[in-house]
């Protein structure tokens, strides 16, 4: 656990500057390829307690066509993995 507490701190060190957008879109990209990572559920926990309300984006408005509604991010479909996400 301690591991994945420091790896979260330094993945997203500029949350300080209010960047909680880097905590989504870490934890996005981190749970798609948790299973080879093997990162505890408490590191995920730790993320989703900082990304607070807002929505934010991965890439570009118009590239984003799917919403990841766990992590609260709209991302491109390409980078969709094995969940499901709904489209608007």
């Amino acid at each position: 656990m301690y591991q994945d507490i420091e790896l979260t701190e330094n993945v997203c060190y500029n949350t300080r500057k209010s960047r909680l957008s880097t905590y989504q879109r870490a934890g996005f990209f981190l749970s798609q390829y948790n299973d080879g990572l093997g990162l505890s559920d408490d590191f995920f926990k730790h993320c989703k307690e900082r990304i607070g309300c807002n929505v934010c984006y991965l890439s570009a408005d118009e590239d984003s066509d799917a919403f990841d509604n766990e992590w609260k991010i709209c991302v491109p479909k390409s980078l969709r993995k094995q969940k499901e996400y709904g489209q608007y």
